[in-house]
Formats: structure tokens, sequence, C-alpha cells
């Protein structure tokens, strides 16, 4: 079948769209870095850099997840050391009240020392993150323990046993937070309530004072409140240990996106220098049969 010269002409100019188009996608390649631009640029390569790149906002939320979760148990752990310090002081008080040669002014002195230290335990034990109550359990009180002026417990507690749980990784959670109930709720370890019967012995002129009690009970606090910041601390430790894995397996998700996505730079330069070589001798044969086109035209 023979061909118009319409149809060369045609068929000419659109090799060198073609290749002109080439050559420009080659050069953004080049300038940018970029393979895969947009989907028609390689249809499977942007499915999986889609499906990683979902990958890789999952894990993203997991770290700030941990973020959160560190802030958090770092608080909770800065309260407990509080609380040890203070549970310290209250044992050497209650060690110097067993004392039967002091005197009604050194007596009240105690009572005085061991009311301060009372309430800096409550402080602590209302302490916050922002403005979340860092021992209420889920519960949205603020102040979860409040100190009682009678009844037989020398304080209340608001709060619930909640957990506040996050997710830090694919298979991988976290509590974020310690209930109050965890701490002192029981007549072994509440050193409040036991420190109001010290100091109403020691108020009581001509009474004996037994620190017996107050001992127990002092040390079984100091005790739980020990195992709890164990237990905090393995938590953080475990937010580290999952930080550096959400580390890791976000610079994997990113490398492959990359290395579907992006330009080799130097196949690149070698496919570049191909097509500007393929373009400039299509405009080459282009210009040649035009221009022999119109020689023809002239000699009729």
């Amino acid at each position: 079948m023979r061909v118009s010269s319409k149809q060369y002409y045609e068929g000419l100019t659109d090799q060198v769209t073609s290749n002109q188009a080439r050559l420009a996608q080659l050069q953004a390649q080049t300038a940018s870095g970029v393979r895969v631009a947009q989907a028609s640029d390689d249809p499977s390569g942007t499915a999986r850099a889609l499906s990683l790149q979902s990958t890789l906002s999952g894990l993203e939320q997991y770290e700030r997840n941990g973020i959160v979760a560190k802030q958090s148990l770092s608080a909770t752990e800065s309260a407990l050391d509080q609380m040890t310090k203070t549970l310290t002081a209250m044992r050497t008080l209650v060690v110097q009240a067993g004392n039967g040669a002091l005197d009604d002014k050194s007596r009240q002195g105690l009572v005085t020392q061991i009311d301060g230290l009372s309430q800096a335990l409550v402080q602590s034990m209302n302490a916050r993150d922002g403005d979340q109550a860092l021992f209420a359990g889920t519960s949205e009180v603020k102040d979860p323990f409040a100190l009682t002026s009678g009844g037989a417990a020398a304080f209340a507690y608001s709060g619930n046993d909640g957990e506040k749980v996050v997710q830090i990784g694919p298979a991988s959670r976290v509590a974020t937070n310690v209930a109050g109930s965890a701490l002192f709720a029981t007549s072994e370890t509440d050193v409040v309530t036991a420190m109001r019967t010290l100091k109403e012995q020691l108020s009581t002129q001509g009474t004996a004072v037994n620190t017996d009690a107050a001992l127990k009970v002092t040390d079984a606090a100091s005790s739980q409140v020990l195992s709890v910041r164990s237990d905090v601390g393995y938590r953080l430790s475990n937010l580290e240990a999952q930080g550096l894995q959400l580390k890791v397996a976000k610079e994997n998700a990113q490398s492959t996106i990359t290395s579907i996505t992006g330009a080799d730079l130097a196949q690149s330069a070698v496919d570049l220098k191909t097509a500007e070589t393929v373009y400039q001798a299509s405009l080459a044969v282009s210009g040649r049969i035009s221009q022999q086109s119109l020689m023809d035209y002239l000699k009729q």
C-alpha cells in the first residue's frame, strides 16, 4: 500500500514529538531525582510505593504514640521518685518518734514535720502530666487523692483502676499510666493513715508512742512504690527498644520507596544522552526531508 506524503509527514512529526517528550521526561528525572512522578510512569511501581507509604504512615503514628507514652511514663517515674524520697524521710521521723525521751516540744515538732510530709506525699499522688492526673486511672478527675479530716482512712481516692493503653507497634501496646489504687489502696500500704495515727499519739501528752505499726506500713508502702517504679521502668525500656525498631522499619520503608520512585542518576545520565542524540537525529531527518520536498516542488 502506497503511503501518501501527508501520512509520511504526520508519522515523522509524531516520531519527533515522541522523542521530544521522552527527552523532556528524562530531563525532569535527572533534575528532580524522581523516576515515578505520576502513576502512568510506572503503574505497578506506583501501587507498591503507595502501599509502602501507607505502611510508613502507620509506623510514624506508632512513633508519635510512643513519644506521648514516654512523656507520661517519665512524668510518672518522676512522681514515684519523689514519693520514694518522701517515704524515706517519713521513716526517719517514725524512728525518731520512738524515742521515749522526747519532750512535748520535740514531739510537736515531729507532728509538724510528719504533717508536711503527708501533704507532700498526697501532692505527689496527685501529680499531673499537663492537665491529666497521673494516678487517676482513666478518670478525668483532677485530684484523685484528697486528705480527709475524719473516718478510718486519712485520704480518699476518687479515681478508678482503668489503664490508658496505646499502640506503639504492629503487635505492641503499652499502658501509659498507673492507677492510684496500685499504690496505697490497702491498709498494709496506707501510710497517710498510719502517719495520722502516729501524729495523734505524739500530740497527746503522756501517751506512749508505738512506732511498730507505722514502720511496718511505711516499709510496705516503700516496697510497693519500688515495685511500681520497676514496672514503669520496664515499660520505658520497652518503649526505647520499640522506638529503635520503628526507626529501622521507617528507614527500610523509605529506602524501598526511593528505590521504586527515585531515578538512578547514573543511568538517567546515559538515557538522557541517548534521548538527546535520538531527538537531534529525528530533527535533522525531518529537516532534510522537508527541504528536499521544497526543492522538488520548486523544480516542477
